[in-house]
């Protein structure tokens, strides 16, 4: 009798995943293998953590060896290259996804099931139409529960700590937009005092949304930290942050609408990794003008908490253990609202809408779906922005400067050389001698760019010609020129007491 030839480990690692996986690539080229726990279909990239101690329990529970190091790394590069080459290919998301009219959530737990939801209803998905990656921060997110009269206003009402009914209108609809891929993604704002429940309202939001065994973040600094924490979790979320400086900002907002990201897969090499991101963002501190740059601002849904007194706060420890108590009904009178979003989004139509139009149409859906008053949604966006647009204005010593300028006048004409040196008359040295301040007309001019559209909410347009001398024409349409006077409201007298 001869002996049975012996074969190598990595043959043998070759045909244990031949027999329990099928290879398959996304849209950005990464390979994963794709298998099947308990009916569940879920993907797993070759190049991960997750792959690695798949291979090693399923060969070890196979063959009672442990894997040697070199014999796993290349069992990695032998698969990506073969999924490269022959892989079926398959789009990929996290956590999220939105195709066809239905909305899919990943639930991130061991037998990766992922929930569909459509307009007519949502149920457990065994063959989502996009498969979900995982990350290291993801945490799991439980299975909601159907209930017949739950009402999700009420639901949310004991955990988040809201000044009024446009908050409220505002923070919903953000909730509710997570589920639709929107082409430009909106960014929250949670300003309000020491003690008024930012981070809890942030972390809350983010358990709806995106659980995350990394609660809240620091804000990050660099262009590569803040797509590698958009590559690993579908909602960001920063903690009580400063004023941002303009790099930050415009990095975020290149996130709202899809921020490309390369990087080389080996300094030893010029093969490069590229994806693009588009996240929705949560942003809490203190400060009003967080955001100061108007383009940001354009993005942004801001709410503004109010002060907790000592007869309203509770322990944090008894909030969570009642949120997590409550959250799968929460989650299912949210999916509620989603199921019945998706049916009606195709017929909104909107009269006037901000640079968020398909964030509008999903909150003026939200407010047919929960029947608040007509209009409710577009008034409390226009509002919070009108104002945010304000304060981001003030902060800003050019448009003061304009604003100087423009005061007492209905018009001015002439060049960007005599409109800097009409500002500098007229401002004082505390704006003058700031960083910030146009030096020149030429940046005076691109500052101008920045702070045209701001301006022309508060009443003053700027025009530039585009042939013959170059003129700056500012018209301020915030001062009424030969109007009949109004009626004097009867709020005058408590100005002037």
């Amino acid at each position: 009798m001869t002996k049975k030839e012996k074969k190598p480990q990595l043959i043998e690692l070759i045909e244990l995943v031949e027999d329990m996986a099928s290879l398959v690539l996304d849209q950005h080229g990464m390979a994963f293998i794709k298998i099947s726990v308990d009916g569940q279909h879920k993907v797993i990239g070759i190049n991960s953590q997750e792959f690695a101690d798949w291979l090693r329990h399923y060969y070890l529970e196979a063959t009672g060896k442990p894997i040697l190091a070199m014999n796993l790394k290349d069992t990695c590069e032998h698969f990506s290259s073969m999924a490269r080459s022959t892989g079926d290919k398959i789009t990929t998301s996290l956590r999220n996804a939105y195709v066809n009219k239905c909305a899919y959530v990943d639930l991130s737990n061991s037998k990766g099931e992922v929930v569909k939801l459509d307009e007519n209803g949502w149920a457990l998905s065994t063959e989502p139409e996009i498969y979900f990656t995982k990350s290291g921060p993801m945490a799991e997110l439980p299975f909601a529960l159907k209930t017949s009269d739950s009402n999700l206003t009420e639901l949310l009402a004991p955990y988040l700590n809201l000044s009024d009914e446009h908050a409220r209108y505002l923070l919903i609809g953000f909730i509710v937009a997570s589920f639709f891929d929107l082409p430009s993604k909106a960014m929250l704002v949670i300003n309000g005092e020491q003690g008024s429940a930012k981070t809890t309202t942030t972390r809350i939001i983010g358990q709806l949304i995106d659980p995350s065994k990394v609660k809240t973040q620091s804000t990050p600094t660099s262009m590569n930290d803040l797509m590698v924490a958009a590559a690993n979790s579908a909602l960001l979320c920063f903690d009580n942050t400063s004023k941002l400086p303009p790099k930050l900002m415009n990095m975020i907002c290149q996130l709202s609408t899809g921020a490309g990201f390369r990087r080389r897969k080996l300094y030893s090499d010029l093969d490069e990794i590229v994806f693009e991101i588009s996240r929705m963002v949560i942003i809490n501190g203190i400060d009003a003008d967080i955001i100061s740059a108007t383009d940001l601002l354009s993005r942004c849904v801001q709410i503004v908490l109010p002060a907790i007194t000592g007869t309203q706060r509770i322990s944090e420890s008894k909030l969570w253990k009642n949120f997590y108590n409550d959250q799968p009904v929460i989650l299912g009178a949210l999916y509620d609202v989603v199921v019945k979003v998706i049916s009606i989004i195709d017929d909104i139509e909107l009269d006037d809408a901000t640079r968020l139009t398909d964030f509008c149409r999903v909150g003026v859906a939200v407010e047919r779906v929960l029947k608040w008053p007509e209009g409710a949604f577009m008034k409390a966006l226009t509002t919070m922005q009108a104002e945010a647009m304000e304060i981001a204005l003030e902060s800003d010593v050019t448009a003061t400067g304009i604003q100087r300028v423009m005061e007492n006048r209905t018009r001015w004409d002439g060049t960007a050389d005599r409109l800097l040196s009409t500002m500098n008359q007229l401002c004082g040295f505390d704006l003058t001698s700031q960083q910030l301040w146009p030096k020149s007309a030429r940046s005076l001019g691109i500052r101008l760019v920045k702070i045209m559209p701001a301006l022309r909410e508060q009443g003053i347009v700027i025009e530039k010609t585009k042939s013959g001398p170059r003129k700056i024409t500012i018209t301020n349409n915030s001062i009424a020129v030969n109007r009949p006077m109004k009626p004097e409201s009867p709020l005058n007298k408590f100005d002037a007491a």
